[in-house]
């Protein structure tokens, strides 16, 4: 081999021997950086990729420090992510062209470190330490990086470094964005949990201060969180939630709702009767998105003074209840025993004014009379008034003829107007229906306050009543006189039971200041009501609205049961009537009016008296309190065996009860005590 081949051979192994070692370092190079990736990819947290990185290039890089830069897109300026040098950390640096440079991936040596925008801001000793810089950059979908290489010598990177560099760019992108992407998840995690944390606590304490128990149960019923109430002192956390509630019914009704999946609202018990606590819970079934059913979930409320108040009212309502109870039996006393001597005084005045022909016995009767009427009135008006604010005021209405109910009030008053030469004036419309169904008692009641008030407030000129329809839907009545009169204020407590318009009335004119106030209630039970307008000293008009009824009919009104005698003028009639007074008062009545009278003092007579005597009797007045047996009972026998006479209760007992309590006996007709002459002669017309 010549000296030429030697040294070809030489060339060649030389090469060989640097091709070898080229491919030794790439060898080296990559496996470098697939143990970096194997690093970084287990790495938890963006310092260990960093240190990752950087062990890496410290082979092959000669730096003293090194800085991660990040911005998100459409930032200027960037901050600093990571550091080796702590100096650098919480910096904010300034926008380079270098750095624009570096992030489309090129590898830039700065040789003069005072061109960077940020060199300026350095102090003298720091800027001493960086006299090389080396960096490069990446570009990721959110955010952009560049990293930077620090020199303390001048010099220190050369081209080979620049080229290292740019071998390893896609472990630094990979190393960079692996950092930014920790370092945004690491933000994101710890901003999540801040918010869960204050969520948390938001929770805790809307549960503390909302007032009511939250809970929550697994799939099998297991009670997983429970917030505290004062009511509850056991901790029943991890226990059923059946074992809360107490009570068979509360218990039965919460496990049927559960074993179905359907809520449960506001089921109440009493969690501790001793100390009157009640609870109230409710709650809902949940399900995930498959529609897996995992549990429940509610609330629970202290509900124990709410029932209290509850328990309060309701034994007050039994109270008043039972109060009302007593008070509606004291007036149905009260009534009675009142009525009774009435019927006693009246019934002996009517005799006497029959029998008067001296003027001046017949003055005194008449004021007897009067007085008397008052009494009743007045007894009448604090009945009603006390059934009203009761709510045992109950309306009798039937079919009843108009024109009548006005005529006969009005001709009530005519005696009396004639007495104070005041025009008393009507004027009935052409379109009023003949009937309307009504309480015709009450109508009377309400038309004889108001035509009573304007004859007794008016001393000289007219009292209108008018009585019109409205839309063929409502009775208007108009009272209209040329009084007194009132102002707005007298106006306004007008309709107060026992006030009058001002108390000087009261001394010249009398009354108890019922009336009204009767009647204005009156008006309202029956559907409608009163207003009034008024001057003082022009008069007042008073406005009734009444709904008209419809008209009934009722083929066996006044004629419940067939009568066996032929009508006659002069009737011979029992009374069962166990007073000795009114025995006699009623006695004379029906003799004074020509018909014969029987007497018996008890309900057993009654019954022994129709038995022997049914063919000659024509009617029967009975009596309801009465010893040995009373009216009812009496009619009910008399019923049953057959007895088909009018039987006639004649009572002190003036309730609507007692009065659905006589015609369901098989009474025909009944009649409060006390009871005059007339009311007996109108009676008596039907079967005479």
């Amino acid at each position: 081999m010549n000296a030429f081949d030697k040294e070809q051979l030489q060339e060649a192994l030389f090469e060989l021997q640097k091709s070898k070692e080229k491919e030794q370092k790439l060898l080296d190079e990559n496996r470098a950086i697939l143990a970096s990736l194997s690093s970084m990819t287990g790495a938890s947290n963006k310092h260990q990729i960093f240190n990752g990185l950087l062990s890496v290039l410290r082979k092959y890089i000669k730096f003293e420090d090194a800085i991660v830069l990040s911005r998100n897109l459409g930032e200027s300026n960037f901050q600093t992510l990571l550091s080796t040098n702590k100096v650098f950390k919480d910096k904010i640096w300034s926008n380079d062209d270098k750095f624009n440079r570096a992030i489309f991936g090129e590898s830039i040596i700065v040789y003069q470190p005072e061109s960077l925008q940020q060199f300026g801001q350095f102090n003298s000793i720091l800027k001493d330490q960086i006299q090389s810089v080396l960096l490069t950059g990446v570009e990721s979908e959110a955010s952009q990086s560049v990293i930077l290489f620090i020199g303390k010598q001048k010099g220190q990177f050369c081209i080979n470094c620049k080229a290292i560099l740019a071998r390893l760019l896609p472990l630094i992108e990979r190393a960079v964005i692996d950092i930014d992407y920790k370092e945004k998840l690491q933000t994101l995690v710890a901003t999540r949990t801040n918010e869960l944390k204050q969520n948390r606590e938001r929770f805790r304490d809307f549960a503390s201060s909302v007032g009511d128990c939250l809970w929550e149960t697994d799939v099998n019923y297991q009670l997983t969180y429970v917030s505290k109430i004062d009511a509850i002192k056991t901790d029943f956390h991890n226990k059923k939630i059946h074992e809360l509630v107490q009570g068979n019914a509360a218990l039965n009704h919460l496990i049927s709702a559960m074993e179905t999946r359907t809520p449960v609202r506001d089921l109440e018990w009493c969690y501790d009767l001793e100390k009157g606590v009640w609870l109230s819970i409710s709650g809902a079934p949940l399900f995930d998105l498959e529609g897996e059913f995992f549990g429940y979930r509610g609330t629970i409320k202290d509900i124990s003074q709410s029932k209290q108040r509850y328990l309060e009212l309701k034994r007050a309502r039994m109270e008043s209840e039972k109060a009302n109870i007593a008070k509606s039996q004291f007036l149905a006393m009260m009534s009675h025993e009142i009525r009774t001597p009435l019927n006693a005084i009246l019934g002996l005045i009517d005799v006497q004014l029959s029998k008067c022909s001296d003027k001046d016995n017949a003055v005194v009767l008449k004021m007897m009379e009067s007085s008397a009427e008052l009494l009743l009135a007045i007894i009448s008006d604090v009945l009603d008034l006390s059934k009203i604010e009761s709510g045992s005021f109950d309306l009798d209405t039937n079919n009843v003829n108009l024109r009548d109910i006005v005529t006969r009030n009005l001709q009530h008053y005519q005696e009396l107007a004639n007495q104070k030469s005041l025009l008393l004036k009507i004027n009935l419309g052409d379109d009023l229906p003949e009937e309307i169904h009504t309480d015709a008692t009450r109508l009377s009641q309400i038309m004889f306050n108001l035509v009573g008030n304007a004859v007794k407030f008016t001393d000289s000129g007219e009292i209108n009543v008018e009585v019109t329809t409205k839309d063929s839907q409502a009775l208007v009545i108009k009272v209209s006189d040329t009084g007194i009169g009132m102002d707005d204020t007298a106006i306004e407590k007008l309709f107060k039971p026992f006030v009058q318009a001002d108390s000087s009335i009261t001394r010249k004119f009398g009354g108890t200041g019922l009336g009204l106030a009767i009647s204005k209630q009156l008006a309202l039970l029956l559907g409608g009501d009163i207003k009034v307008s008024s001057t003082p000293n022009k008069g007042s008009t008073f406005t009734v609205t009444l709904p008209i009824g419809s008209i009934k009919t009722d083929e066996n009104i006044d004629n419940k049961h067939s009568h066996s005698k032929v009508p006659q003028k002069n009737l011979e009639v029992m009374v069962a009537e166990d007073s000795p007074a009114n025995q006699m008062v009623i006695k004379l009545m029906l003799s004074n009016l020509g018909h014969k009278v029987h007497i018996v003092p008890n309900g057993v007579k009654a019954i022994e008296f129709v038995e022997t005597n049914q063919e000659k009797l024509d009617v029967i007045f009975m009596d309801i309190s009465m010893p040995e047996m009373d009216g009812l009972a009496a009619t009910k026998i008399l019923r049953a065996k057959g007895v088909t006479l009018p039987i006639i209760a004649l009572t002190a007992h003036a309730m609507t009860t007692d009065k659905d309590k006589c015609l369901e006996a098989g009474m025909d007709k009944f009649v409060a005590k006390p009871i005059r002459a007339k009311d007996i002669q109108e009676i008596l017309k039907a079967y005479s």
